[in-house]
């Protein structure tokens, strides 16, 4: 899931940067078509490159899986509930990636440095910003956790939607003198929190172009 939020959200730089270096941004409100048009036209673009990702890896990977799947000792559905449940994460984990590359690049206006802010920010900016509010009190570092690009991951981390896949990756871990992975969330937290993130991400999106000239 990470290749294709990652990818997916250089995607969608490239495609929003393009319309001002190319100056089309500009020629398609001097022919008629409104700021708010325009920007819902490229805001859409977000969920549409997130059902192309999404679905190319469930179509990958579900031929992959029927192909070594023994259908005569089947004795539960093929897909579960919790299979459609990481599904759903996954894509608005997808949404939320794509939202900060929306931001970064009607901000930013060049792909290049929009590019190298959203790949800081994933990167290491926000364990920078967690490191340092846990620094100024205790509390605050607390608060870190539910920093945006954190919250998203929630969202496609299998053992988040499975208790067993969560037992057994703790067990590998310790089995391999590793960290355990931190205790799964609240099952509505990571999505409540993950759509409140999102519109504050393209509402900032939106003010901040409709402020500024093309």
């Amino acid at each position: 899931p990470e290749i294709a939020l990652i990818f997916g959200s250089v995607i969608l730089i490239l495609l929003l940067c393009s319309e001002f270096s190319w100056r089309t941004a500009r020629q398609n409100v001097i022919d008629g078509l409104s700021k708010e048009q325009f920007f819902l036209g490229k805001a859409l673009l977000v969920p549409i490159v997130g059902l192309i990702f999404v679905g190319s890896n469930v179509v990958i990977g579900g031929v992959f899986a029927l192909a070594g799947t023994d259908f005569g000792a089947l004795t539960e559905p093929l897909m579960r509930g919790v299979h459609w449940s990481i599904i759903g994460g996954f894509f608005v984990a997808f949404l939320g990636y794509g939202s900060l590359a929306l931001f970064c690049s009607l901000s930013i206006r060049n792909s290049g440095p929009a590019m190298a802010v959203w790949f800081f920010y994933m990167a290491v900016g926000e364990q920078m910003i967690a490191g340092a509010m846990n620094r100024i009190h205790e509390r605050l570092g607390e608060l870190a956790t539910y920093l945006p690009i954190n919250t998203f991951n929630q969202l496609h981390r299998y053992y988040q939607y499975d208790l067993a896949a969560f037992q057994q990756a703790v067990q590998t871990s310790i089995e391999n003198d590793r960290t355990p992975p931190g205790e799964p969330w609240a099952m509505g937290l990571p999505w409540g929190l993950s759509l409140v993130w999102i519109a504050l991400l393209v509402g900032g999106s939106f003010f901040w172009f409709r402020k500024r000239d093309l």
